[in-house]
C-alpha cells in the first residue's frame, strides 16, 4: 500500500463521478507531494467509503474524476469496539492512534478509580483519528464516545450479540480462545496504568465479563491496546481465511 496516496473526501464535496478537495487536503496534495494532473488518488469519506480518483485540476483546489468506489475499504470484518480506560495525554493519544490503525470501530473512554484525570481533549483525539485514517488507509473515521463509568458501560452493550472481555493478569484464556467460535460484535476492555480496582473486577465478572491474559508481562496501557488488537485482527483474519 505503500503507492498509495490517501485524502479525506467530504461526501458533500462528490457531484457524480466528479470530486473536489477541500483547501487543505489540495495543499498537501499539491504543494507536499507535488501531484500533477493525470496521477491518481485514493480517497477515504469517513463515512464507509474508499474511491481511487483521476486529478484533472490543481488549482484554485484539487478536482478530478471518480474512476472506482470500494465499499469498507480498510475496515474490519466485525466491529471490534475498544473500551479505556482514561489515560494520560501522551499515553491517551498513542492508544487512539494506534486503536485507529489496527480497526477498532470505536473507543469508549472510560471512567475508573486509578485514573489520573478525568479530562481529554475530544477535538485533538477526533483530528489524530482523521490524520492515521489516511495514514493507514481505512475509510470509517473511528468513534470516539465517553466517559462513562462502569456501571453506565454494562448497561448499554447488548451481551447477547456481543462478546465481551477485559485484559488483565488474572486471566486465565488468551484472546484467540475467547474469540475462537464468536462471529458477533467484540468488545475489550483495557483498565488505566494502575489496572482495574478489586471492586471494578467484581463489577465486571458480576456482569460475566471474563478476563483474558496478555501475558505475564506488566504492559502500559497504550501498549496493552496494540497487543490486544493485534491479537483480535489476527484471530479475524484467521476465521475468514
Amino acid at each position: 500500500m505503500a503507492d498509495r496516496t490517501f485524502s479525506i473526501i467530504y461526501p458533500e464535496n462528490i457531484h457524480g463521478n466528479s470530486f473536489s478537495l477541500n483547501d487543505d487536503e489540495s495543499h498537501h496534495l499539491g504543494r507536499v507531494l507535488r501531484k500533477k494532473s493525470g496521477d491518481t488518488v485514493w480517497l477515504i469519506d469517513g463515512q464507509g467509503m474508499a474511491y481511487e480518483g483521476l486529478i484533472e485540476e490543481l488549482h484554485p483546489k484539487v478536482s478530478g474524476k471518480i474512476i472506482k468506489s470500494h465499499k469498507q475499504f480498510g475496515e474490519n470484518p466485525r466491529d471490534v469496539h475498544l473500551v479505556l480506560a482514561i489515560l494520560k495525554r501522551t499515553a491517551l493519544e498513542t492508544a487512539i492512534e494506534q486503536a485507529t490503525e489496527m480497526g477498532a470501530r470505536s473507543v469508549t473512554l472510560l471512567i475508573t478509580e486509578r485514573i489520573v484525570k478525568k479530562q481529554f481533549n475530544r477535538t485533538r483525539l477526533e483530528k489524530i483519528v482523521k490524520s492515521s485514517s489516511k495514514q493507514c488507509g481505512r475509510c470509517q473515521f473511528m468513534e470516539i464516545t465517553g466517559p462513562v463509568t462502569l456501571n453506565e458501560l454494562t448497561k448499554s452493550i447488548n451481551f447477547i450479540s456481543s462478546t465481551v472481555f477485559g485484559c488483565h493478569w488474572i486471566g486465565e484464556s488468551s484472546i484467540s480462545s475467547i474469540l475462537k467460535n464468536s462471529d458477533s460484535s467484540i468488545y475489550c476492555l483495557i483498565g488505566p496504568e494502575g489496572d482495574f480496582s478489586s471492586g471494578e473486577i467484581e463489577i465486571l465478572q458480576s456482569n460475566n465479563i471474563h478476563f483474558a491474559t496478555l501475558g505475564d508481562r506488566r504492559l502500559r496501557s497504550e501498549t496493552a491496546v496494540s497487543t490486544a488488537l493485534s491479537v483480535i485482527n489476527e484471530t479475524m483474519i484467521g476465521r475468514n481465511s
